[in-house]
């Protein structure tokens, strides 16, 4: 039994934090290296005192939980972790409690900080908020067992297409940039969905802070970009879905300036929810040329970070950690009062250079068991 439990832990959480030691470290030098500890315990309490502002860490968890989850499955897949399996022959009791410690160790970080503002909330008497961030702790650590759990019992399993869908498929032809947006909300729900909520709770808490101070635009364009950037996740996979899931697709005539505007067109279409919030809540001290201009940077971002997939095929949690530091560097670039029409302007110019020079020589590497 210490045995089994050892070897989870090696391959389950030993390996997360291997893997993602970039990402935490980058996180620590954003979280204690802008903000001093009145800071934190300010926001903290700014968290407990409104259940609104409550949903920013509550999103933040989930988003982590996602990470959590897809990272084992892409654990599991991997051929030399195929004995992982046999663990569905152990009684459901044992199997249960080893992967309730994984889940523990491997949602820590959020537990921590979930435990900060429990202690904040007892501070302030804030018992809803306490209450909230006790029951979304207990239920993302259930939602990582159940679907931990359920990976190893039924692995590959089947999905059937209602007769609902085949007649409505029937009757539309469905245009190419609406395939990637339905398979990826098919794929991954919680992901699309988690990283949506995540940017847009994130745009309407900058918004909100031109209600109560004076800021410049450049405060904005900092909180877009931590927005943008969270959607670059959904960009690797649409690289995924392109090329390896509808491969067939790079084989047809098609120019690599048409393909890139299809590229475009989609994740504009997913971006509308982030447009719409932006437009919704945008504060009213900024020009409005200046929205149009937060609207191209999110489609700039999206196209460097397109055209560098293909330079070297690489593993999603990889790509986090570049798109992390990347994120860091915009930050301060916009800091610096570097022009937002330039940002755009070099984003775009690179995006063209890399993609077209790397578009027809990319290749799969099956050895780094990237995500497809």
């Amino acid at each position: 039994m210490k045995a089994l439990g050892k070897v989870f832990l090696r391959v389950f959480v030993t390996e997360y934090y291997r893997v993602n030691f970039g990402f935490f470290l980058l996180v620590a030098g954003i979280c204690f290296g802008f903000l001093r500890a009145p800071e934190h315990k300010a926001l903290a309490e700014a968290f407990v005192s409104s259940s609104f502002l409550l949903l920013i860490p509550l999103t933040v968890w989930l988003i982590y939980s996602f990470k959590v989850i897809t990272f084992n499955n892409l654990l599991l897949i991997k051929h030399e972790n195929n004995f992982l399996f046999h663990a569905s022959t152990l009684p459901r009791f044992q199997l249960i409690q080893h992967i309730s410690m994984i889940s523990f160790l491997q949602l820590m970080p959020a537990s921590v900080y979930g435990l900060f503002l429990i202690l904040t909330a007892l501070k302030v008497k804030a018992i809803l908020s306490l209450a909230l961030i006790i029951l979304a702790l207990v239920i993302l650590h259930a939602l990582i067992i159940w679907r931990t759990i359920n990976a190893i019992l039924k692995p590959d399993v089947g999905r059937k297409v209602s007769t609902l869908k085949n007649k409505i498929d029937g009757w539309f032809t469905k245009p190419f940039i609406w395939f990637y947006p339905e398979w990826i909300f098919r794929q991954q729900p919680l992901l699309v969905i988690g990283t949506k909520v995540f940017s847009c709770l994130l745009i309407i808490g900058i918004s909100h802070f031109y209600l109560f101070d004076t800021y410049d635009e450049r405060f904005m364009a900092m909180g877009c970009v931590l927005a943008y950037s969270s959607n670059l996740v959904l960009v690797f996979y649409y690289h995924r879905f392109e090329n390896f899931h509808f491969a067939f697709f790079r084989g047809l005539p098609f120019g690599l300036m048409k393909r890139g505007v299809n590229f475009l067109i989609t994740v504009f279409i997913l971006s509308l929810f982030e447009s719409i919030v932006l437009l919704r809540y945008y504060p009213e001290q900024l020009h409005v040329i200046y929205y149009v201009l937060l609207i191209l940077l999110a489609l700039s971002i999206y196209a460097i970070g397109y055209a560098c997939l293909f330079i070297k095929d690489i593993t999603l949690e990889f790509f986090i950690q570049k798109v992390g530091i990347a994120a860091f560097i915009w930050i301060i670039l916009i800091l610096f009062k570097v022009p937002l029409p330039v940002f755009i302007a070099v984003h775009f110019l690179m995006a063209y250079i890399v993609y077209r020079k790397n578009f027809y020589a990319f290749e799969f590497n099956s050895a780094i068991g990237s995500d497809k």
